[in-house]
């Protein structure tokens, strides 16, 4: 399925466009994961300086958001903690866990993975750059300190 859904971002198949809250899509997705968040004893912590909107497909944005969600939940340490950052130029998704064992370069290419855990196929972060390119997004991915943090800025 997520191959197939790589296909139809890069044939542009997604048409419902309009003007998007990324904040408000990022509280919808806490909420479907909020067990999860739980499970893990995950602190999350949201500072929404202002709404970071952006003229792009709604699936697509949801799409975007779980993906990182999912990510930051799935990779952090037991009792970590996720932050969420915006302002009107950018979100920022932070959280805690360990450092890569392969090279930043690699984690949006397609079958990159970080760990061996089954349920990951490596496409998760391909997604994320693929609609981010798609809509005319910036991403980048840092590390610091024990703090990994993807970034998705406008390009306009």
């Amino acid at each position: 399925n997520a191959l197939i859904l790589l296909s139809k971002i890069e044939q542009g198949r997604f048409s419902d466009y309009k003007l998007v809250n990324l904040n408000e899509i990022v509280d919808s997705s806490i909420n479907l994961f909020a067990d999860m968040i739980k499970l893990q004893g995950v602190e999350l912590v949201c500072n929404y300086r202002a709404p970071f909107e952006v003229e792009m497909s709604f699936t697509l944005a949801e799409i975007l958001i779980t993906n990182l969600l999912q990510n930051a939940i799935r990779h952090n340490l037991p009792s970590g903690y996720i932050k969420i950052e915006s302002d009107k130029k950018q979100l920022v998704i932070s959280n805690t866990g360990k450092p890569l064992m392969i090279s930043p370069e690699n984690l949006f290419e397609r079958f990159y993975k970080d760990s061996k855990a089954e349920e990951s196929l490596g496409l998760g972060l391909s997604i994320v750059k693929r609609v981010a390119e798609q809509e005319q997004l910036d991403v980048k991915y840092s590390f610091k300190d024990g703090i990994h943090s993807i970034r998705l800025r406008n390009g306009d």
